[in-house]
């Protein structure tokens, strides 16, 4: 027991550096960055603003407070660290009410170095919270529903009677302490809904799950009406801070994709998405599966196989977590996704990055079950799972040199460059500018049409023109007119570029200017 807590303290201590490694070091990028502008309004216009980005207000309620203490990418990123590794923590109770403790280590160990776990702890976005309240969930669940209890641990079975009998009258053990935890999955129901939309998805698994139990394993009644209340508790909360409009249209999306969702239709963010650009085999082998898992190639089969052999054993043992599992697993992605295919909405791997634990608890499970019997058992499950923890580190040791949007590098070089009496052009992105450079002496054109620009062109000395790849607002016509003009371009960001252009001068002139221009390093090298 004593090795076995000193296992666990170690995980979750590398969990926790996996995920305050280069935490404040690369820029905030665009989702982050508008997540700032949101929660920089007041809270009164939340439910307007949360309208237009399709988002819930738990997480942009913690930030609109976080601000006041300061504008550092550290501190804002700070929360999905502590929810990140509060969900690793996390998996080590669910898995072991679900299996044992042997497993246990091995999901916690998984869910550690998860390279997709590591990034959304990493972002100022709700992702890692939407991980948590699922933990949360499923945990409370469990316990609330108590089906078929694990063999008592050796710890257990040499308790006194009299300590026996203790933990049962406190709600350890038996029936007692069920409330507690109903309202513990509640409350976890009403913060994923108050997270992320999506969220209401893996609710309605949950619903499935419990009303199987009921038809056909004879649930309780009692049981049968909490679970409820806390369901229609998660659903109901659903509505705080939220357009009613939005929500009957999110609605009626939602029956109708069930009915008729087009198939290989669904726009998907190829960064976010591993590259694939629609749903196909290729969605699933090229982007979603191996962001789940250590990665492509080799690891996508290891971690796989691993997997269905986890869900096989199940099928043999526990039909009941048999059942969860593949509801959490498959059914909730893939009512996102035929959500999101009725919409011609974006899809991310982000959006079903509830149904990571559950992934890799299976594979846990297989990796225990295999090894358990064979000579040497525990040397081996340690050398697959060292094997296993080797593709994800080598995942995590590309994403932690991978940039994102560099802003920081974008605002930088305004602040050093730009000077009074120049106009800055900033289309979609404004706000990104004066987060990034609040001191730059020239003027921000406040606008996204053509016409502020051309005449901020004719009045200003010098012209510089922010081009950002992302946006949110069509722009195409001031886009194609900055095409036309004779500038300078520095190309700060594969994705975010500045156009530099000096009315007057020739194209010789004003590259002899611009070359005296400070090009600060990106935040990333």
């Amino acid at each position: 027991m004593l090795q076995r807590r000193l296992w666990l303290v170690l995980i979750l201590l590398a969990a926790f550096a996996f995920r305050v490694h280069t935490l404040g070091a690369k820029s905030l990028w665009y989702d982050e960055l508008r997540q700032i502008e949101v929660a920089s309004h007041p809270l009164a216009s939340f439910p307007t603003e949360l309208a237009k980005h399709s988002a819930r207000p738990l997480d942009y309620w913690l930030t609109h407070y976080l601000l006041r203490a300061g504008p550092q990418a550290f501190w804002l990123r700070f929360p999905a660290l502590l929810w990140g590794t509060l969900s690793v923590a996390l998996m080590f109770p669910l898995a072991r009410r679900w299996f044992d403790g042997r497993t246990a280590l091995i999901a916690i160990a998984l869910m550690a170095a998860a390279p997709i776990g590591v990034q959304y702890s990493q972002e100022l976005r709700p992702y890692a919270l939407y991980l948590l309240f699922t933990l949360i969930s499923f945990w409370g669940l469990e316990r609330a529903l108590r089906p078929h209890p694990p063999a008592p641990s050796p710890e257990v079975c040499t308790l006194s009677e009299a300590e026996r009998s203790r933990r049962a009258t406190s709600g350890e053990e038996g029936r007692g302490g069920e409330a507690r935890f109903w309202l513990l999955f509640a409350l976890a129901s009403i913060g994923g809904a108050l997270t992320h939309y999506f969220y209401a998805y893996l609710l309605t698994a949950q619903v499935l799950f419990v009303a199987g139990l009921f038809l056909f394993l004879k649930l309780r009644w009692p049981q049968l009406a909490a679970f409820m209340v806390s369901a229609l508790a998660g659903y109901a909360a659903l509505s705080v801070a939220a357009n009613p409009l939005m929500l009957t249209v999110f609605a009626g999306d939602f029956w109708g994709a069930l009915a008729k969702a087009p198939v290989s239709s669904l726009p998907v963010d190829t960064f976010a998405a591993g590259g694939a650009d629609k749903i196909d085999q290729a969605f699933f082998v090229k982007g979603l599966l191996p962001a789940y898992g250590g990665g492509p190639g080799a690891a996508l089969v290891v971690f796989n196989v691993l997997a269905v052999i986890g869900l096989i054993a199940l099928a043999f043992r526990d039909r009941r977590r048999l059942a969860i599992s593949v509801l959490w697993l498959c059914l909730a992605p893939g009512l996102v996704i035929l959500y999101l295919q009725y919409r011609q909405g974006f899809f991310a791997n982000r959006y079903v990055l509830f149904a990571l634990p559950v992934y890799l608890l299976l594979i846990a499970r297989s990796l225990a079950t295999l090894t358990r019997r064979l000579p040497f058992g525990g040397a081996l499950t340690l050398a697959a799972l060292l094997i296993l923890l080797a593709f994800d580190f080598n995942q995590l040791e590309a994403y932690y040199r991978q940039p994102k949007d560099d802003w920081r590098r974008v605002g930088t070089f305004l602040a050093a460059n730009v000077r009074a009496g120049d106009a800055v052009a900033a289309p979609d992105v404004q706000f990104f500018i004066r987060f990034y450079s609040p001191t730059q002496p020239g003027s921000l054109v406040d606008a996204n049409d053509l016409g502020p620009h051309q005449e901020a062109l004719d009045n200003a000395e010098r012209f510089w023109f922010v081009w950002s790849d992302y946006t949110l607002v069509p722009i195409e016509e001031t886009r194609q007119w900055v095409k036309q003009l004779p500038g300078i371009t520095f190309e700060l960001d594969p994705k975010v570029k500045v156009i530099f252009v000096h009315p007057g001068l020739t194209r010789a002139e004003m590259e002899a200017e611009a070359a005296q221009f400070v090009i600060p390093p990106p935040s990333v090298r």
